[in-house]
């Protein structure tokens, strides 16, 4: 018998190298490791073997007559395989078919679906990146939409922090997460005109109202309400003149009603309502 013949005799008696015999003996292949041992080794916790041999991931460990785990070097092979496959992204229940029959249409399946899924994660990696160094470079804050970063940081640059200022801000994040591509597209004309021409009469009419809406309380008299109602109605007819669709849609209407009753006292949210109410009869929306 020849040198290969010999080692191929040899070889076809050893076990899968993917999983131990069902009848392996620790003594039969190394000097047992303790769990601990293993744990080291493999960076790992013990409570991780354990639970990777209750869900039949690992295979089984030879027990002492103290009943502690004992684990051989073919164990180690395998849990190195294991934090292989799910270093790249596979489930454990996905390492465990592999491990099985790696040459299996599952591997191949399962590489298939786990390309898809990381090309996927590039994308949304790269698209996050993107919005991150845009903020970078515009010096907005984070809990900004990136798509309204550049209006908002105008904003804030060109008008007091008002109360009112502060509740469009809120607006704005309002109407990026719910509304609809007009909804954003509205809302974008509206704020650039709002930065583009900050000291047009409406604008600084605008300004002198909010200052004063700040100073709304729930005893502020019914004819200083009105006064305030029908002046922001007068100044907002303008600043809308020549925009379509002037008003959100009502998934952002109805979400807009909720916070401005929520962070506004009672009277502020009439004065809200009211000029709302009146600028879609006005304007015929």
């Amino acid at each position: 018998m020849g040198v290969m013949e010999a080692m191929t005799d040899n070889m076809s008696s050893l076990p899968s190298p993917h999983r131990l015999p069902d009848n392996h003996d620790g003594k039969r292949w190394l000097m047992p490791f303790t769990i601990k041992q293993v744990a080291d080794m493999t960076q790992l916790t013990p409570r991780t073997l354990r639970h990777y041999e209750e869900i039949g991931l690992l295979s089984s460990a030879d027990r002492t007559h103290g009943n502690y785990r004992t684990y051989t070097g073919y164990h180690v092979v395998e849990l190195l395989r294991i934090k292989r496959l799910t270093s790249l992204g596979f489930s454990l229940k996905q390492a465990k078919d592999i491990l099985d029959d790696s040459n299996s249409e599952i591997s191949v399946e399962a590489l298939k679906h786990l390309a898809a899924a990381l090309e996927n994660q590039i994308l949304e990696t790269t698209a996050r990146l993107e919005a991150v160094k845009e903020l970078q470079a515009t010096g907005c804050p984070p809990d900004i939409s990136p798509d309204f970063a550049v209006v908002v940081d105008q904003l804030r640059r060109t008008y007091p922090e008002t109360q009112a200022q502060t509740l469009a801000t809120m607006h704005n994040d309002l109407v990026e997460a719910l509304g609809d591509d007009t909804d954003r597209a509205r809302f974008r004309s509206l704020n650039q005109r709002r930065v583009g021409n900050p000291d047009a009469p409406e604008f600084v009419a605008l300004r002198e109202l909010d200052t004063r809406f700040e100073k709304v309380v729930e005893a502020t008299a019914e004819a200083e309400l009105d006064a305030l109602i029908d002046e922001y109605v007068a100044a907002l007819e303008v600043v809308y003149s020549g925009l379509d669709q002037h008003f959100p849609s009502s998934v952002v209407q109805e979400a807009y009603t909720s916070l401005n009753s929520d962070v506004l006292n009672p009277n502020q949210a009439h004065v809200v309502d009211s000029v709302m109410r009146i600028l879609r009869l006005r304007l015929a929306i």
